[in-house]
């Protein structure tokens, strides 16, 4: 009995030991934070995750709730995700991955899309990204028609980023992705457009620079090249710059 006893009150010291410890760790200027270390900052400002986060200096970092912070920080536009973790007994590390723009949606305001096509963010001029601006899509088709759209969507940004991986995307540099129904039309910067549908958009692609090597050698320059004939998958169709429809047109495989 005795040494029960004697076990109870020990355990109980300790137990009233370590929350008495915690309760000072808790009010200790020895935890207070000295030092807020970002990483993965690219488009969020330190500043600015600090004031939505309640980051000052002095915090105590045994009694802040570290989801909390996660869930603060990840409110601002530009963060994907977020990881907050202590590096007593004064540091506070965050880790962001931030969202990676691929293309502006226009429906009715511009709104940037990331490499999963979700809209995350209204976009601002002063943000200095040029990007692709995708069509077509209004407010009305992604409220009424949300799964088609968002579709649709995907296989834009897929077109978007395929193309890029040529290196004629580096001559014709994507301006503009036009979406109607299963049809998408890309437009160039020089303002030539090439119209796709939304199957095997490598073979198509791979037309398309097949094309333009053809028609640099000939010294010709297109303002339409269709490749999307759906009856005929493999033929192309080019429509010259400065002829009519009639005129320009250019049949091949």
């Amino acid at each position: 009995v005795i040494k029960a006893a004697v076990i109870a009150l020990s355990t109980g010291l300790c137990t009233w030991g370590w929350i008495a410890g915690w309760q000072w760790a808790k009010t200790s200027p020895t935890f207070g934070m000295k030092e807020l270390v970002f990483s993965g900052l690219s488009r969020a400002t330190e500043n600015e995750l600090a004031r939505l986060g309640g980051l000052a200096p002095g915090l105590n970092l045994v009694a802040i709730d570290l989801d909390a912070v996660e869930r603060s920080l990840a409110a601002h536009p530009w963060v994907k995700s977020v990881s907050v973790r202590r590096q007593l007994p004064s540091t506070l590390r965050i880790d962001i991955d931030e969202h990676v723009p691929v293309a502006a949606l226009a429906m009715g305001d511009l709104y940037w899309l990331n490499e999963s096509a979700e809209p995350f963010k209204r976009a601002k001029a002063d943000e200095g990204v040029d990007l692709p601006l995708i069509t077509g899509i209004d407010r009305d088709t992604m409220v009424n028609q949300r799964e088609r759209a968002l579709v649709n969507l995907k296989t834009a940004v897929e077109l978007i980023g395929r193309y890029n991986q040529y290196e004629s995307a580096k001559t014709q540099p994507l301006s503009e992705i036009h979406v109607e129904g299963g049809a998408l039309t890309i437009i160039t910067t020089s303002g030539e457009e090439a119209r796709f549908n939304s199957f095997d958009l490598d073979g198509q692609l791979s037309r398309l620079v097949r094309v333009r090597a053809e028609l640099t050698r000939r010294q010709l320059t297109a303002q339409v090249i269709r490749l999307n004939n759906r009856v005929k998958p493999g033929s192309v169709t080019v429509q010259l710059s400065g002829e009519g429809s009639e005129g320009g047109d250019r049949r091949g495989r």
